[in-house]
């Protein structure tokens, strides 16, 4: 005879795995393909594309390359002309994502694509690139994307908020110091303000040791990247439907 222990993970151990984990390079891609900026998308959500690095905070900082940087711009304009695509192949195992680079239609659209795929090192004129979970490509038609998990798209976006000169001071955080060139190459997503008294116009605010931390209700771009955020948080959630692993223990 057999005894039957079903077990259900704590709710603490779902949300740290949901937290944890890196995003699923099939998520960001199709989020870009859903029409969200591209340059927005993978600014919050991967830490490299095919060795190119994004800025990070958090245990490892480092300053972004300006080619990763410019990669996102020329990326966002193909995206405005229709220019890329994506496409699902889910019998491709770990290679499941493929983006497609549109014929140019114009010299404009041919030299955008000719500096992307040098950025990349990809075969110039390659029309379609196999896209992965990895920091460097085994060829020279793949992107390799290094996704972050959403507690380091937390930490990254919260290293931009405004805090308490005082609480600076007293050793309670941290003020990321940025060169003007971070600045400029890789500027905050999202502000978050912060004062003394309870703001009159607020979209969200927080009360927290007698300070309030908010998002200005007209900062429309901040508001923007506050509900990406909450997408964001819905899509990794593991959920709660899911079936409860069952332990069997042989019984004599």
């Amino acid at each position: 005879r057999q005894a039957t222990i079903s077990y259900a993970p704590p709710v603490g151990e779902k949300f740290a795995k949901s937290v944890m984990s890196p995003i699923p390079v099939s998520g960001v891609l199709l989020l870009i393909q859903s029409g969200y900026p591209a340059d927005v998308v993978l600014r919050l959500t991967v830490n490299s594309v095919n060795g190119l690095e994004n800025a990070r905070t958090g245990m490892n900082p480092r300053s972004g390359d300006a080619k990763f940087h410019e990669l996102l711009t020329l990326l966002r304009e193909d995206q405005l002309r229709g220019g890329i695509a994506f496409q699902s192949r889910p019998d491709a195992g770990k290679k499941a994502m493929a983006m497609i680079l549109r014929a140019p239609v114009d010299e404009a659209m041919a030299q955008r694509n000719r500096r992307i795929a040098e950025l990349l090192g990809v075969k110039p004129d390659t029309r379609e690139l196999d896209v992965g979970y990895g920091s460097i490509p085994a060829g020279n038609t793949e992107i390799m994307l290094l996704t972050r998990s959403m507690l380091q798209i937390m930490i990254d976006v919260a290293s931009y908020f405004d805090v308490p000169e005082r609480d600076v001071a007293d050793g309670r955080t941290l003020r990321i110091r940025r060169t003007p060139e971070d600045e400029r190459l890789f500027p905050a997503v999202m502000r978050v303000r912060e004062s003394s008294e309870q703001p009159a116009d607020a979209f969200v605010s927080i009360r927290y040791r007698n300070h309030w931390f908010w998002v200005d209700d007209r900062d429309i771009e901040s508001k923007r990247i506050f509900a990406f955020l909450m997408l964001m948080f819905s899509l990794t959630e593991t959920g709660g439907a899911q079936a409860a692993p069952v332990l069997t223990i042989p019984a004599r």
